[in-house]
């Protein structure tokens, strides 16, 4: 998902203090008579396809390469319309320096960077954020923050939201789920701020460090999250000559770099590719090597030489 360079403070959003369901359906390009009608269709199941994710690698038993799978709820048809055009235009509002994601010109990257200085740090992942993200929230951002009309609200609720929760496979869920929980976000940047630390949030892990940082910030922030009626898990607390592992990257003295686990994932995928027999098979681990060695070598160029030699491989597989 693109998203726009030009933003504006939310309250010169399009959706600010937006009173009727014409107005809307404008804004999302539809007519008023199909607007109803597609949000009229979210009372059953034909607005999403729901499926579990399958492992990628069926025949692998190495535990770098196996994952549980996840449910995915996948917004279709006129529905995924009215939800890329909401994200399109509600990414225009202004955000918060603290967030790194669903916006352009960030990444899980620039989240680890910010903590690159001196000190301590700690990583809080919100436990099955989309799944615990209630319907009220999402209400409450259109009503209290953009001060929409209660139908209105109504209306962009139904849009974000499936069974009241918000839909893993939906374009709009990396950034409604901020605007839902931002003053829970920004609780957590005060008590940040109360110690001079740093802090980030990609999606649902926030992170904080700093010299003064020390485990006592947790608690207070598991409590935050209580509040909102979420769970903190996958706690992890770094010293300041630990190598911290941060949305994926490894962040210490030397800079940004790849973590044990992702070494352990390109190790696990050569040694399957030697072990497959099947063409289809290797081709597999192949292609998946192509593609984790190129994300990887933004944070370790040398292994775009090692990217380049695996996909001649798999030219010539072909």
């Amino acid at each position: 998902m693109k998203y726009p360079l030009s933003t504006y403070p939310l309250n010169r959003s399009p959706f600010f203090r937006l009173r009727t369901k014409s107005r809307l359906a404008k804004l999302l390009d539809v007519s008023r008579s199909d607007l109803l009608g597609i949000v009229g269709i979210l009372k059953n199941s034909g607005s999403y396809s729901e499926w579990e994710t399958e492992p990628k690698f069926p025949n692998s038993k190495h535990p770098a390469l196996t994952h549980k799978p996840r449910k995915i709820q996948q917004p279709l048809g006129g529905l995924r319309l009215l939800q890329d055009r909401l994200v399109r235009l509600l990414a225009r509002i202004e955000l918060p320096d603290y967030l790194h994601s669903a916006r352009k010109g960030r990444s899980y990257r620039s989240n680890a960077k910010v903590h690159l200085g001196p000190g301590a740090a700690f990583r809080i992942d919100i436990k099955k954020f989309y799944q615990s993200a209630q319907d009220r929230y999402v209400q409450k951002f259109f009503l209290d923050k953009l001060e929409c009309s209660p139908d209105v609200a109504h209306l962009l609720t139904e849009i974000a939201c499936f069974r009241r929760r918000l839909p893993t496979g939906s374009p709009l869920s990396p950034l409604i789920s901020f605007f839902a929980y931002e003053s829970m976000f920004d609780e957590m940047l005060r008590l940040a701020r109360s110690v001079d630390a740093r802090m980030s949030v990609y999606i649902d892990d926030v992170v904080m460090s700093g010299e003064k940082v020390t485990g006592n910030l947790i608690p207070p922030c598991m409590e935050i999250l209580r509040r909102y009626e979420l769970i903190g898990h996958k706690v992890a607390y770094f010293t300041q000559s630990d190598v911290k592992v941060i949305t994926g990257v490894s962040v210490d003295t030397c800079g940004l770099g790849i973590p044990n686990k992702r070494r352990r994932k390109i190790r696990a995928l050569f040694e399957e590719r030697a072990r497959a027999i099947e063409p289809e098979e290797k081709m597999l681990y192949q292609n998946a090597l192509v593609g984790l060695l190129r994300e990887s070598s933004s944070l370790d160029s040398s292994l775009k030489v090692l990217a380049t030699n695996v996909e001649r491989g798999v030219q010539e597989l072909r």
